[in-house]
């Protein structure tokens, strides 16, 4: 009598997607980017309505990316990189509640009591990837000379109002 013994060794792979695309610029919507498997493509576009023109373009993770997670996507077309966006006229909110040491009167800002200066205001769009207009308020300073008030936190896309 003969026994024959097999054995079978299985190796499991796992195939992760590749790195997001930082979605660190307000011109770019990236959100289509996230979580793209190897062999897959996804598309960048400007980010309206802040941003337009450019078209797409289109990004791939490499086939042969397997179980590389830092494996980054890269452009279809290597001359593309990213689109060409321009910056669109956009409005802010007006802040709610309004900053200590400011004022709304009407459609405009003056310093409140206790505060002296010249109200400077500018449209900001918020980090990304928020993206968000913020009216940035500043120029008033406290009468008993303390510090301006505190300025929110603001990229450097600016359009004065």
């Amino acid at each position: 009598t003969t026994t024959r013994s097999t054995s079978m060794i299985t190796t499991t792979s796992t195939t992760v997607p590749c790195a997001n695309l930082a979605d660190s610029f307000c011109a770019y919507d990236a959100a289509e980017c996230t979580a793209v498997l190897p062999g897959h493509s996804c598309a960048v576009k400007c980010r309206e309505p802040f941003f337009s023109g450019g078209g797409v373009v289109m990004f791939q993770c490499p086939p042969g990316a397997g179980s590389d997670p830092t494996q980054l996507l890269l452009p279809l077309d290597v001359l593309a990189d990213y689109p060409i966006c321009r910056r669109n006229a956009f409005s802010c909110p007006y802040p709610h509640p309004v900053p200590r040491g400011y004022m709304k009167v009407g459609h405009n800002f003056v310093c409140s009591s206790g505060f002296l200066g010249s109200v400077r205001t500018t449209c900001l769009l918020s980090p990304a990837p928020e993206c968000q207009p913020t009216l940035h308020l500043e120029g008033c300073v406290r009468v008993d000379g303390g510090a301006d008030p505190t300025p929110t936190s603001t990229t450097s896309l600016t359009t004065t109002n």
